[in-house]
């Protein structure tokens, strides 16, 4: 048979990673996405046309491997699937007309972007396997585990793509005719990354250090990759409280109803108890948390939002939250308060330093650590925007599955709740302008800007009552992760 260097491989990386809590194939393992992971093992082998198929989180995805290992995408042809959610088998579709295009391959490799431990040795000994007359696909079987994957599909084989349904692929279709399969002996394992524990468990043995260290520093690649973005097209000046001009976005009702995240919180929450809300902004989830509760302690580094929570406080007559104008982790020495739980809500995505900021977390909770995050970082609502109005791809910050690995590979257990997160609605079309500026850091009157409202005209939708909203929402479902401190995490110094 022929070698790796005529075969076409196709990698699919559309699917949701519901189970991972999103951004499964962005989530870093040994400092590099999952996805980096396979292209370097098809590379290594020898392929040189390559197609990876993404969902709906291209932008992010492409995003996360520019910011770490941008060659990893060179001669790549990438293409989006417009409709994951319909199956594996539209992916594998898709892929398949740009592998098996012309100049015809002797073979398209499929590939999944969630196993990253597939081996280059493993994908040259399918390329140079000995096949009868007739044969369909050749399949690896590995002697540890039963995994089918990666598959070479044979010209012969090629008719069975139109048949593949649903989220199975080419699996049933290959079970239902064995004899023109050829199957590959070859040792160890190809293990799914399913959820954020199968990523853990992925490090060596005896090195969760090691992999935290790993997950962190990819976590910070991204961080600075987002920010040094901002600070290149940047029209208006820092004013060092990026929320005062927006901070009346995040008032909202304490004793409102329908609002499930909130409701989950009031569930885990204690009448007796204090909960510091790191990041409390304008009071969203502290105020109602302190009508359940003896305390809340609200720390925000936003004089802004802590002047909207003050407000808020004094309207609804609510007088048992502490405000404590700070950044976490605070300060060497600073008298960092303690609570029965600790609580971030919507914050974390752009803090660059996350182990030491989690290690402050949970040396201030008695009890539990709790943590609201979106599957994709909120700001990912305006990636959409980046290019028609800075000409670029936004790097997008990292998101609850990222999390979660960092908290796996820290031996925490953490259990995750899903909410579906409404679209953001604003009270007009002038608070939408005001808020995009804001996010993509424009500065009224300039070219950016009027590329900005043609944009935002173009996606807004706006309801009988005047309010606005935008016709695309990225954002994904919330996680509540809960779990408890452990009692190795580090002493912060902190006092009552």
């Amino acid at each position: 048979m022929s070698d790796a260097g005529e075969m076409a491989a196709v990698i699919l990386a559309a699917g949701a990673g519901s189970r991972f809590g999103g951004g499964k194939v962005m989530a870093a393992l040994d400092g590099r996405p999952l996805l980096v992971h396979v292209l370097e093992a098809v590379r290594d082998a020898g392929v040189r046309r390559v197609v990876v198929v993404l969902g709906r989180d291209a932008g992010a995805v492409l995003g996360a491997v520019r910011a770490v290992q941008p060659s990893a995408l060179d001669g790549v042809l990438v293409t989006v699937n417009p409709a994951p959610e319909r199956g594996l088998a539209t992916s594998l579709r898709l892929g398949f007309g740009l592998g098996a295009a012309a100049p015809v391959p002797a073979g398209v490799l499929f590939l999944l972007a969630d196993q990253p431990r597939v081996r280059a040795a493993v994908v040259r000994e399918l390329c140079v396997a000995r096949v009868p007359a007739g044969t369909i696909a050749v399949a690896p079987r590995y002697s540890e585990d039963a995994a089918p994957n990666p598959v070479l599909l044979l010209p012969a084989g090629w008719p069975l793509v139109a048949g593949v349904a649903g989220d199975r692929g080419l699996g049933p279709l290959l079970a239902a005719d064995p004899v023109r399969v050829v199957r590959v002996a070859v040792p160890g394992t190809n293990p799914d990354v399913d959820t954020p524990g199968d990523l853990a468990a992925l490090a060596a043995p005896g090195v969760r250090h090691a992999a935290s260290t790993s997950l962190a520093a990819a976590w910070a690649a991204r961080v600075r990759a987002n920010r040094e973005q901002a600070e290149r097209v940047r029209e208006v000046p820092d004013s060092g409280d990026f929320y005062a001009p927006v901070a009346g976005m995040f008032v909202d009702d304490p004793r409102r109803s329908g609002d499930r995240t909130l409701e989950r919180l009031l569930e885990i929450a204690r009448p007796g108890e204090t909960w510091l809300d790191i990041g409390a902004g304008a009071g969203r989830y502290a105020l109602p948390l302190a009508i359940r509760v003896r305390e809340v302690i609200a720390l925000d580094p936003s004089a802004g939002m802590l002047d909207a929570l003050r407000a808020a406080m004094d309207r609804h007559g609510i007088r048992n939250v502490r405000l404590v104008h700070a950044r976490w982790p605070m300060a060497t020495g600073a008298a960092t308060p303690r609570a029965d739980v600790a609580l971030i809500a919507h914050l974390g995505h752009d803090v660059e330093a996350i182990a030491a900021f989690i290690d402050a977390m949970e040396a201030a909770a008695g009890r539990l650590c709790v943590a609201v995050m979106t599957e994709r970082a909120p700001s990912a609502s305006v990636g959409p925007f980046w290019e028609a109005v800075h000409g670029e791809e936004h790097v997008e910050l990292p998101g609850l599955g990222e999390f979660l690995a960092i908290l796996e590979a820290r031996g925490r257990a953490p259990a995750v709740a899903f909410e579906p997160r409404p679209p953001r609605v604003f009270a007009s079309r002038g608070a939408l302008l005001a808020w995009l500026r804001n996010q993509l850091f424009v500065a009224s009157g300039s070219a950016a800007d009027a590329r900005l409202v043609e944009e935002m005209d173009r996606r807004a939708v706006v309801a009988g009552d005047g309010s606005v909203r935008l016709s695309l929402v990225v954002e994904g479902r919330a996680g509540i992760a809960t779990w408890a401190p452990l009692p190795d995490a580090p002493d912060q110094g902190a006092v009552e």
